[in-house]
């Protein structure tokens, strides 16, 4: 019986330590890009995105995808934490070093984490 116990104990920590990234997966933010701009040294057009984002910090892995799914672009940036949420998604255009215009930060509705890009 005790070995029966150790059986299922282990399998459930198995089940759960497989599972935490399905659950702690969050839904995609919609952003729009209203034109044809620079992020992170890459180019991105003018449309409707879902953007999701992995954390380690102090990086972050961003993706762009259209509404199938598909990955448009990935990119790399760095995280910030500020002290309130967001009031909705957001995106800070400024110019890339060769004066291009360029989304600098993204902020997302109801989180205080905030993308930079260099």
């Amino acid at each position: 019986m005790f070995k029966n116990a150790k059986s299922i104990i282990l399998v459930t920590f198995l089940v759960l330590l497989v599972a935490t990234p399905l659950i702690s997966a969050e839904k995609p933010s919609k952003f729009a890009v209203s034109r044809e701009m620079m992020i992170a040294g890459a180019e991105i057009k003018a449309g409707t995105y879902n953007v999701t984002y992995v954390t380690n910090s102090p990086e972050a892995t961003v993706q762009f995808l259209k509404e199938n799914g598909d990955v448009v672009l990935e990119v790399k940036g760095k995280v910030e934490e500020g002290d309130k949420p967001a009031d909705h998604n957001a995106l800070a255009i400024g110019k890339d070093a060769s004066g291009k215009e360029a989304i600098k930060r993204m902020l997302f509705r109801d989180k205080t984490t905030t993308i930079v890009f260099e």
